[in-house]
């Protein structure tokens, strides 16, 4: 393992252990364990077979679809059975799904061996896996990818004078409304952007926004009801003196549109936006609402509806989230720059006082502890951010420092 330290275009840092190499050796030992398991399913599948056949129970050609079947390191699904055809799914890394089409019966290909169903999917059900549980609040790690992209957007041409910050609000609703609100949220929230950004279009204008989710506390504690806030900071004209593309009443329109689409009862429309320009700084605009996006739900709040809220707290354009990871300096101490990582970990207090660090944190990850001796074995990380941003000089003035320092002088 070496240490490895990030630095973000806004001038954040972090550093912690690069563990890719303890990744790979992972990797090899769960292809071996998949490989096993799958030598497990098929004697598992004999047995499974020898047995219902003395009982005349369902023939392999009678395996329901929808089945998974392992082969080695890959999951098929079974989508249509024929005579002398199978029809057979699977999905590659990214999730896009690809049929296959084998000319041979199903019963031929599970006695081939080149398929073997999972027993406890023939025996048991074949019900679809549940959907992958989304986050309770937003991470750390998403909070400083949105404010490095409002520090990026801000950048752009035009600068702040170009961008528009939008607050979006549920209105006063029912408890069942509200909650499908709630659980549909993703989805409201994708139908705007999707009308925001034709919108834009029209005018010739590309859609470059960041946006975050915000649960109202003060309503929560009280009124024990989740009501999400969306906060967009997006650029909303071409140059300094040229005309708004969007106006408060074309947004309360869509707003309003997006909302109906999903509840039935009617309710009031004037006050569900806020649009105004940004007079000072577009991340200070958003810090607040990404402070309180990161903090868990309060004590004592309806534990009962708070799954239906898990949901999508925080985004950006792909062009901006490509350009965090363009700009995002990753040194690590095996590298040309060892010596200035070195220093830069163990002399993190020196350097801040000699103002090239605006503050800095330590952090400790626990991760094992001899029952022997009672020492607590883990991995030591650094977060902090510097003086000036990173794409204004500030990575660079701080390499040269800590090259400079951690060179030995000759007596």
């Amino acid at each position: 393992m070496s240490i490895i330290a990030k630095f973000y275009p806004n001038g954040e840092f972090s550093q912690g252990i690069d563990t890719s190499k303890r990744r790979r050796e992972n990797r090899k030992h769960r292809e071996t364990r998949t490989e096993k398991l799958s030598l497990q399913c098929r004697h598992q599948y004999l047995e499974w077979y020898e047995e219902y056949n003395k009982k005349n129970l369902p023939h392999p050609n009678q395996v329901p679809l929808g089945t998974k079947l392992l082969s080695f390191q890959h999951e098929y699904v079974l989508e249509e059975r024929e005579e002398h055809r199978t029809v057979l799914s699977f999905q590659d890394t990214k999730g896009k799904k690809y049929y296959l089409s084998v000319d041979k019966s199903f019963s031929q290909v599970v006695w081939e061996f080149r398929l073997t169903p999972l027993v406890h999917q023939m025996v048991e059900s074949c019900e679809k896996p549940q959907s992958r549980k989304k986050l309770p609040c937003m991470t750390k790690h998403m909070a400083r990818n949105i404010r490095n992209a409002v520090y990026l957007l801000e950048r752009q041409p035009g600068g702040k004078d170009v961008l528009s910050f939008l607050t979006l609000t549920l209105p006063d609703l029912s408890r069942e409304s509200l909650e499908i609100c709630c659980t549909n949220w993703d989805k409201i929230v994708k139908r705007f952007f999707d009308w925001l950004r034709k919108h834009l279009e029209k005018y010739n204008m590309q859609l470059q926004h960041v946006y975050c989710t915000e649960i109202q506390m003060k309503r929560l504690e009280k009124r024990h009801e989740y009501a999400p806030h969306l906060h967009v900071v997006y650029r909303g004209r071409h140059a300094k003196k040229s005309p708004w593309l969007t106006t408060p009443k074309q947004v309360r329109k869509a707003w309003t549109r997006c909302l109906r689409g999903f509840i039935g009862e009617s309710f009031r429309t004037d006050a569900l936006e806020n649009l105004q320009r940004i007079k000072r700084s577009a991340a200070r605009y958003l810090s607040k609402y990404l402070s309180k996006s990161t903090r868990p739900f309060p004590e004592g709040s309806n534990q009962d509806h708070q799954p239906s809220i898990r949901t999508q707290w925080g985004g950006m354009a792909r062009s901006l989230s490509r350009d965090v990871r363009r700009y995002t300096c990753r040194l690590s101490d095996d590298g040309e720059f060892r010596e200035s990582i070195i220093y830069f970990v163990t002399n993190i207090r020196e350097i801040t006082e000699k103002g090239f660090v605006r503050y800095f944190k330590r952090g400790f990850i626990p991760l094992s502890k001899c029952e022997a001796t009672g020492v607590e074995y883990g991995l030591h990380v650094l977060a902090g951010c510097l003086a000036s941003p990173a794409l204004e000089g500030g990575l660079t003035r701080l390499l040269e420092f800590c090259q400079f320092q951690s060179v030995p002088t000759e007596v």
